[in-house]
C-alpha cells in the first residue's frame, strides 16, 4: 500500500491545476509571507547571530592554540628551566571544534608552525564520537620546505 505524504510544488512554475483550493490559499499566504520585509529581516538577524557565534568560536580556538604554540615552541616555557629546547608538541582539541578546526589552521597566524592532524581510525571515531582531536605541531625553521 502506498500513501502520498505531500506533493512537491515549484514556486517558479507552479502547476495550479494539481492542487486543491485550500492548498492554493495556503501557498499564496506562504509566498507573501516569504516575500515580506519582516520575514527577510528576521531571517537576516538569525543568520547574523549565527555568524557572530561562529566567529566567536573561531577566535576562541585560534587564540587558545596560538597561546599554547607560542609559549611552548617559541618561548620554551616548560623546558627552558632545564636548558632544553622544545622541538614539537602535541595538542588536544575538543571534538566540538571539528567543524571549524580546518578553517582556523589555515589562518596566516599559523604559518610559522607545521601543524598536522594525527590520523585516526574511522571505526574508533564511530565508537567514541566525542574523542578529542590530536594535533602534532612543530616550529618551521629555515631550510624546511
Amino acid at each position: 500500500m502506498r500513501v502520498e505524504v505531500r506533493k512537491e510544488l515549484s514556486l517558479e512554475n507552479p502547476n495550479l491545476k494539481e492542487i486543491s483550493a485550500a492548498d492554493k490559499i495556503a501557498l499564496a499566504i506562504k509566498s507573501k509571507l516569504y516575500e515580506s520585509k519582516f520575514y527577510r529581516n528576521s531571517v537576516k538577524k538569525k543568520m547574523d547571530a549565527e555568524q557572530r557565534k561562529r566567529l566567536q568560536r573561531i577566535n576562541q580556538l585560534k587564540e587558545s592554540l596560538l597561546v599554547r604554540l607560542y609559549a611552548e615552541l617559541t618561548e620554551d616555557a616548560t623546558l627552558k628551566k632545564k636548558g632544553l629546547h622544545t622541538k614539537y608538541i602535541r595538542l588536544v582539541v575538543r571534538q566540538s571544534y571539528a567543524d571549524i578546526l580546518d578553517e582556523v589552521l589555515t589562518h596566516k597566524e599559523f604559518l610559522p608552525y607545521e601543524i598536522e592532524r594525527v590520523p585516526e581510525n574511522a571505526d574508533v571515531r564511530l565508537a567514541f564520537p566525542d574523542m578529542p582531536i590530536i594535533l602534532n605541531a612543530e616550529r618551521k625553521t629555515l631550510g624546511d620546505d
